[in-house]
């Protein structure tokens, strides 16, 4: 689970304790696993199973039984039949078309592989694979073959009117300003910035030590961490003032070919630098500790990869640099995507945009420890804005205006 589950969780934290609030899936969920992992208070919530049929039409049928529909699944795109409908957007598609062009993709890839399993079991299906992808650390969306297959869904997928759908929600919920442009610039709509809410009350700075943690998903594909980079910016670094530091990377997991061949790499780089650690799959308790004692906090998501091509590929908001400027690590992190909105530079943290300059700054806090806990004691007062009170009341406020008119965002 990521910060997609957390932030859809903590919109139906704040609605359980307004009334009836029912999860709609298409597979049987357990809420007290989902409340231990994500921390979430859910009394009272109802799991209702919706068949997962073409086109959406079972949920689409589901929704004209609420006053309030909220479309929280990640490029699932249609016209609810609420009373009032709310569009959780955590990165727009292109388009609609695009969005369903993926959707088919990903369904189609997950029947063929599990048809090639069972003709020519697990070893087959990794030779097929290379055959067609030339590698297991690279995911579709990094080769020729992938994008041609893509394409060529996208080409025979049905077209679809998007205003209509569009015109069917009363608020779009974007989970950043970086995300709200480019709402705008696919769409042609506006759409209300809800940051989402991070869990700053459990985390809190312990003793610190010369620790630089990153934190994110290890998983292949041109959107992923970045971690490869991070470390080799830390062996340079390492021959600096950073001499005696560590380095620890923390993330989850999921255990797909590709995913096993990008992170074995990330194990090879890592075995190379005996002050490289990797934390996979920790526990809560263990990052809160990570954060605790780190002081500085790396984060590279979108490094080398051009924001106006590609805007997906990077860091739509930023939950784990919230997390770590709570537990007072600074953050050096690259400055596009959404993080800029999170880290004022030179007051709560630094932003760069080489790994030239990313070394340049953490060399500097190294060295400026009166600095290095200026901005600490800054980032913590920062984290603030994005807890589960402030969250709280803008939720609130963009429910309170879909009593009216379609919601924009009134104050920016």
């Amino acid at each position: 689970m990521g910060g997609g589950e957390k932030h859809v969780g903590a919109i139906a934290e704040v609605l359980a304790s307004q009334g009836k609030l029912d999860f709609l899936t298409h597979q049987p969920s357990d809420l007290a696993e989902l409340e231990r992992r994500l921390n979430l208070r859910l009394p009272g919530v109802q799991v209702r199973v919706v068949p997962d049929a073409p086109g959406f039409s079972e949920v689409i049928r589901a929704s004209a039984d609420y006053d309030l529909f909220i479309n929280a699944s990640h490029l699932d795109y249609f016209a609810p039949l609420g009373r009032r409908n709310a569009l959780v957007v955590y990165f727009p598609a292109t388009s609609v078309d695009q969005a369903q062009a993926i959707s088919t993709y990903n369904r189609l890839k997950r029947v063929v592989r599990l048809s090639v399993m069972r003709i020519a079991g697990d070893r087959g299906r990794r030779v097929l694979r290379r055959a067609f992808f030339g590698s297991d650390g690279r995911s579709s969306d990094q080769t020729l073959f992938g994008r041609l297959a893509l394409g060529a869904v996208q080409a025979l997928a049905s077209r679809r009117h998007q205003g209509g759908i569009f015109d069917r929600y009363h608020v779009i919920f974007a989970n950043s300003e970086f995300t709200r442009r480019w709402i705008r610039r696919y769409w042609g709509k506006d759409s209300f910035v809800l940051y989402p809410a991070v869990d700053v009350e459990r985390l809190a700075p312990g003793e610190k030590r010369n620790w630089i943690l990153s934190v994110g998903r290890f998983f292949a594909g041109s959107h992923n961490k970045k971690h490869l980079e991070m470390i080799r910016a830390f062996r340079i670094a390492r021959r600096g003032a950073l001499r005696d530091w560590e380095y620890h990377l923390a993330g989850g997991f999921s255990s797909t070919e590709s995913n096993e061949a990008y992170l074995e790499a990330v194990r090879r780089a890592a075995a190379e630098d005996p002050s490289v650690h990797l934390h996979v799959n920790c526990s809560l308790a263990e990052l809160a500790a990570l954060y605790a004692q780190s002081k500085l906090f790396w984060h590279a998501a979108g490094y080398g990869e051009d924001e106006e091509l590609y805007p997906v590929r990077f860091e739509h908001f930023g939950i784990t640099t919230v997390e770590a400027m709570a537990a007072g690590c600074v953050p050096v992190v690259l400055g596009k995507g959404g993080l800029p909105e999170i880290v004022e530079p030179g007051v709560n943290g630094i932003l760069w945009t080489t790994l030239d300059e990313l070394v340049a700054a953490s060399l500097g806090l190294a060295t400026d420890e009166a600095r290095r806990q200026a901005l600490a004691r800054a980032a913590i007062v920062r984290a603030q804005d994005f807890g589960a009170r402030a969250f709280r009341e803008r939720l609130s406020r963009a429910l309170e205006l879909l009593g009216g008119e379609r919601v924009g965002d009134p104050t920016r």
